[in-house]
């Protein structure tokens, strides 16, 4: 993972207390299911 995304994955926990797996999985989620869409 890039150094900034790390960061920002940080300030976003910092800012809403949402854990930084929960962001991670919930960016994952969001890539994997518009990815799909593109595909169809």
């Amino acid at each position: 993972m890039k150094e900034e995304t790390f960061d920002r994955i940080n300030e976003i926990n910092r800012k809403t207390g949402v854990s930084f797996n929960r962001i991670v999985n919930q960016c994952m989620e969001y890539a994997l299911a518009h990815y799909e869409k593109q595909e169809e």
